[in-house]
């Protein structure tokens, strides 16, 4: 893992950790290794192995990805991504039932990146106006 991995690494697990109003001691309880452990990943002085790195996705309901900088998509491809896909491609136009998780994660960092550049909001508003 690279120094810049790392570091987005221990920012995302320590901006969850402190979201989610869990001191180190009690995070570290819960994935059976020592806060000092804990706050060496926090710190980008050691890296999780990857079955500590999955239990802390787990922990969080987020993917492995988001937490090593993959993706932006903060949850993980089983969170909300029926209502989100649904708002992405409406009117039941896409069984997202059958797809991948890794096509999942794709098209939720597309609903991303659209609303976060307002494109959502403006087809709302676009509809809205044909319907009027």
């Amino acid at each position: 893992m690279s120094r810049d991995e790392c570091t987005i690494l221990a920012k995302r697990l320590r901006n969850l950790r402190v979201t989610a109003g869990l001191t180190q001691e009690k995070l570290a309880k819960h994935l059976n290794i020592s806060r000092s452990c804990l706050a060496n990943y926090e710190s980008c002085n050691r890296v999780p192995d990857d079955e500590i790195l999955s239990y802390i996705a787990k922990h969080f309901d987020v993917s492995v990805a988001y937490l090593t900088g993959d993706t932006n998509v903060h949850f993980s491809s089983g969170y909300m991504d029926e209502e989100v896909l649904s708002k992405l491609i409406p009117n039941g136009q896409l069984d997202v039932s059958n797809i991948s998780p890794a096509a999942r994660i794709a098209l939720l960092e597309f609903y991303c990146y659209l609303t976060q550049q307002g494109l959502l909001s403006m087809q709302s508003a676009i509809k809205e106006q044909k319907v009027k």
